[in-house]
Formats: C-alpha cells, sequence, structure tokens
C-alpha cells in the first residue's frame, strides 16, 4: 500500500485522531529511506479546526532544522488525507532510559544527565529564537510540553527534543483560549498552573523537573491529582534532590533548584542560559561527556542490536477541557511522544534472570504524536512468563484510590479560575515501585501473540486494543502483558480474563472479555469511574 510516494512497511498504531506507520521511499539506483508515516484518520478530514491544528503544526515544524530537534521530512495530502514523514530514531526516551537504568541498579551518572539535557536546552534555544525566514521576525516559540518523554536519546549518543503539538507561536492562527492550561501538569511552573501569560523561562522550569526527575526518578512536586499537584507547585518548596540520591554534586543541584525558580525572574532567563551552566559544571567534573559517552552510556541499558523494527505508537487523544476547582477535576489521558527500538537478535539479561533461550520482545511505548511527534521509546525486556498478579500498593488516605472528584484538596487562593487541558497522571509513581520488578515487556502488534488455554497455536485470532484510562499494568488470562500503552496485538478467539492494576489509584479491575477472531476487538476501561 502506499500513500503518495511512501510504501506503507506496517501499521505502527492507531490513536484518537492519526494512524502512524513504518514507510518507506524508493528512488533511483536502489536508494532507499525508511522513516514514520503519520496521517490523518479519515473522519477527522472533515474537522476543520483538527486539520488547522495539524497544517500549523506541518507549516511550523518543517522550518525547524536542528541536530537536536527531530526532524519533518515531508508533509503532503494523498486519497484525501494529509500525512506527515518524519525521521525515524533509534533509542529510548528519557523515562524510559531512567527507568531501565535504576532497575538494573545502574544510575545514570549526574555528568551524562547533565550533558544530555544541556543538548535538549540547546535544540529548545534555537527553536524559542527561531525566526520567519520570510521576514525576519522571531516567532516567539513555546514548546509548552517538555517532559522525559518527548527527549529522546539514540544509540548513537545523539539528543532530539520531539512533539511540539501544543506549541505556542506569537499571532499563530489556532490560538490557545484564555484560561487554558495546555501540557503536563508535572512539568508547569507556576505561571502555566495558574494560565498566566506564558514565556520562554516555561520549557526552562520544565527541563529543570526533567533533570532532577532523570537523576532521581522522582519528581520534585507530588500530589495525588493534578489539582494537588498543581497546588504543591504554586506554594511548597521542591523536595531536595538529595533526599532521594546523595551522589548529585551540590553545583548541580544548585542548577536545579535555580531552573525551578517559582518566581520566574529568578530562573535562568533562557534555553541558553541553562545550557551554559549545565556545560560549565560537565567541565568541572573532569571527565569529557560527548556523543560517546552518551551512547555508551545507552548501549549499558539496551545491549541488543538487529534489525530496525519500530515498537508501536499510540496517539494522543484529541485535546479536551475540564473546569478546574474544587468541585469538578478530571483526569485526563494525555500520553506522550514514543520513539522505536530495534528488535534483536536476542540475547537475555543475566542481570534480569532471563534463562536461555528466553525471547526478548520491544517494549511498547507511551505515545503521543498529538500535533508532531517524531520519536519516543522502547527498551527491551524480558517476555511475560505468566507471573502472579502483584498485590496492589495501600492507597494513601488523600483520596488515591477514590474517584476524582473525592478526596480534591480545596483550591489554593494563589491558583486562578481555569480550564486544564487533560493532563496525564505524574508518570512516575513516588510513592512505590512498579508493579513488580520485572523489566516491563509490552506486546508489540505483529510479534507476540497469545496461545489458547487448549494450547492450540493454531487457533483462529483477532487484534485487541486496550484503551484503558488513565493508564495500567494489563494481564491477559493471567500473563502480563505490560504497561499501557500497548500496540494492537493478537489474541484466539474465545472468552478471556483481562485484568487491569493501577497501584497509584488502588485499583484491580477484572473483566471477562470476548475476543471475535479476524476482527478488531477494543477493549475500553476507565479505572477512575470503577
Amino acid at each position: 500500500m502506499h500513500v503518495g510516494r511512501y510504501q506503507l512497511v506496517r501499521k505502527l498504531a492507531t490513536g484518537g485522531m492519526a494512524e502512524v506507520f513504518l514507510a518507506k521511499v524508493a528512488g533511483p539506483g536502489g536508494f532507499e529511506k525508511t522513516l514514520v508515516l503519520k496521517r490523518i484518520l479519515p473522519h477527522l478530514v472533515e474537522d476543520a479546526s483538527f486539520v488547522e491544528m495539524f497544517l500549523e503544526e506541518a507549516r511550523l515544524v518543517a522550518q525547524l532544522n536542528h541536530p537536536h530537534i527531530v526532524q519533518i521530512f515531508d508533509f503532503g495530502e494523498a486519497e484525501g488525507s494529509y500525512f506527515l514523514a518524519m525521521e525515524l530514531i533509534d533509542g529510548p526516551n528519557l523515562r524510559r532510559w531512567q527507568r531501565q537504568a535504576a532497575s538494573r541498579g545502574r544510575p545514570l551518572a549526574p555528568n551524562i544527565c547533565a550533558k544530555v539535557v544541556a543538548l535538549a536546552a540547546e535544540g529548545l534555544a534555537y527553536a524559542h529564537d527561531f525566526a520567519d525566514p520570510g521576514t525576519g521576525q522571531p516567532l516567539g516559540l513555546i514548546h509548552r510540553d517538555v517532559s522525559p518523554d518527548n527527549i529522546l536519546v539514540s544509540r548513537q549518543g545523539a539528543v532530539k527534543v520531539v512533539d511540539f503539538g501544543i506549541a505556542k507561536v506569537a499571532g499563530q492562527k489556532h490560538r490557545t483560549q484564555t484560561g487554558i492550561v495546555k501540557g503536563k501538569v508535572a512539568y508547569m511552573p507556576p505561571e502555566q498552573c495558574q494560565a498566566d501569560p506564558l514565556d520562554r523561562r516555561v520549557d526552562v522550569y520544565a527541563l529543570g523537573v526533567v533533570l532532577y526527575e532523570l537523576l532521581t526518578g522522582r519528581l520534585p512536586f507530588e500530589g495525588a491529582t493534578e489539582l494537588a499537584m498543581m497546588q504543591a507547585i504554586v506554594s511548597r518548596p521542591p523536595v531536595p534532590v538529595s533526599r532521594h540520591r546523595a551522589d548529585v554534586p551540590s553545583a548541580l543541584q544548585a542548577i536545579i533548584s535555580t531552573a525551578l525558580e517559582k518566581d520566574r525572574e529568578k530562573r535562568y532567563p533562557d534555553c541558553r542560559a541553562l545550557q551554559a551552566a549545565l556545560e560549565r559544571f560537565v567541565l568541572s567534573t573532569g571527565e569529557p561527556v560527548g556523543a560517546y559517552q552518551i551512547a555508551q552510556s545507552v548501549e549499558q541499558v539496551v545491549e541488543e542490536r538487529g534489525t530496525a523494527t519500530p515498537a508501536p505508537i499510540t496517539n494522543r487523544e484529541a485535546e479536551r477541557t475540564a473546569p478546574s476547582g474544587p468541585a469538578r477535576e478530571k483526569r485526563a489521558e494525555v500520553k506522550d511522544a514514543a520513539v522505536f527500538e530495534q528488535t534483536t537478535q536476542q540475547r537475555p539479561h543475566k542481570n534480569v534472570g532471563a534463562t536461555r533461550g528466553k525471547k526478548l520482545v520491544p517494549a511498547a511505548v507511551a505515545g503521543a504524536v498529538l500535533l508532531v511527534a517524531g520519536g519516543g521509546y522502547a527498551l527491551l525486556g524480558r517476555a511475560p512468563s505468566g507471573p502472579d498478579m502483584p498485590e496492589l500498593a495501600r492507597a494513601p488516605a488523600d483520596g488515591v484510590g477514590t474517584k476524582p472528584t473525592q478526596g480534591a484538596p480545596p483550591v489554593s487562593s494563589d491558583l486562578k479560575p481555569a480550564q486544564v487541558a487533560e493532563a496525564a497522571p505524574p508518570p512516575t509513581e513516588p510513592s512505590a515501585p512498579e508493579e513488580d520488578g520485572d523489566l516491563l515487556a509490552p506486546i508489540s502488534g505483529n510479534t507476540v501473540s497469545t496461545e489458547r488455554k487448549d494450547g492450540s497455536a493454531r487457533a483462529m485470532k483477532g487484534t485487541v486494543e486496550f484503551r484503558i484510562r488513565p493508564y495500567a499494568v494489563v494481564y491477559l488470562d493471567g500473563k502480563k502483558l505490560g504497561e499501557t500503552p500497548l500496540g494492537i496485538i493478537d489474541v484466539p478467539e474465545g472468552n478471556h480474563t483481562i485484568t487491569a492494576v493501577n497501584s497509584r489509584l488502588g485499583k484491580r479491575v477484572t473483566r471477562s472479555f470476548e475476543v471475535k477472531a479476524g476482527t478488531a476487538n477494543v477493549f475500553k476501561l476507565n479505572l477512575t469511574q470503577e
């Protein structure tokens, strides 16, 4: 199948807004390039507002040309639908990189973390300063959605910023409505939480949170709900880095503290200033850090090599807004950017107890190709072998495990009335480890299937897509598939038992689900309503 001049190799995923493919483009003399193609879903072609947002993204991001920003190669229209052709990245995003390093008892070195964030700051500084090529006027671009999911690191040591989908441009046609807060709450500075006018220091603050999380695996502010977290961001001091990790040099802790200043006038004035501070710190350690050292750090976590095959991506649902306040607070499904990993000539990781010959599969990735996503993450983990489902962590008394409207703290007087674009729950779990100690191994659509209980490997199968809010670790017939979002998987026809576990909410829900052969089956569950 072709879309314009691009041959579609396989579908990676279908989300609420677009479908994403691994694609190739061929040319004379045997030329061939592999890339990612994102196409608007047919029913959204009639949505003028969404199409305008998509076009705006294409116009904006196609102009950005920097080694630390994922590239857009092409934009076009074919068969009545618009598409973007994007760079394929071979490596994890920062969240997955950090989590897998921690799971192996090898926390990332402070100088490596500082260098990676410095390079991301360089890419963002370029975007902030980018001027219209025709007029020479600065566009005033702000990313507004910087997070560990939207910064990628490749096996070659390259660092890339992705997902400018909700980027704000001064004077842009498609404006954010007054009082709308967009982005992931955990990475928002106080002024964004309060719906104040924003400037480039929003991204400086977010990079400070990213660096904090990359070093510690935790967030500087915690809250059971988005509103509680916003209150903490506005009114409480961040938890010191040293409380979570004692070996982080005080000079680096001071840089993080400056980036996280509540008063933006006390923060670094822009990403270039933050980059300079981080580069000075790296030099002060006496250990050179470049692409080679970053690549080595990545290889320590992602050791296998093979032919490039992307892990699945899912798309962020169309942005919806809801009023904020004590009487109403809605949890959100905002999933984050995705990257592509290699399938391998696999060998087990001795340090995770894999047995000889046990197959490794690419881990599924949280995806967000809202308006631009060039990448995301995937790491290789052990294939699920059916461990017992974990006991849920005890839910704290401050509202976790209750419906979102229950246990919500009173609104701080510092918080202005604002509509909050539905945002993901905090991506890290500071109060409890992940649901078990195994490396997560979600299933890639065309690579893994589940046999029937009767052992018939040739049974007729259907596909299953899991749509679980806000997220969960999924078990199929007692076997762990991994944490959502998962790719579309093949499952034998018949009745199956699906269990969704979310320790943050204190929820474990089991459902019987019938899979029909030859059919695209969708399992839907909203844990906040259970």
